[in-house]
């Protein structure tokens, strides 16, 4: 069980990642930096609660 939320932890972690990678990548042919802003933030939100939970559940079963 633990395995199974380490693992949903890192998913979340890599969609986050990939985000921002696909966003920096996008930034150089989109004029609107605004929104490429906001889409980071979102991604980086997302990234950061998939760390959350996996800390979570690393300090859990001690």
């Amino acid at each position: 069980m633990k395995n199974k939320k380490n693992i949903k932890g890192l998913i979340i972690v890599g969609i986050g990642v990939i985000g921002l990678i696909t966003t920096l990548i996008v930034n150089n042919r989109i004029e609107n930096d605004l929104i490429c802003i906001i889409l980071m933030a979102l991604f980086l939100v997302v990234e950061i609660f998939g760390l959350k939970s996996i800390i979570k559940n690393k300090y859990q079963y001690r």
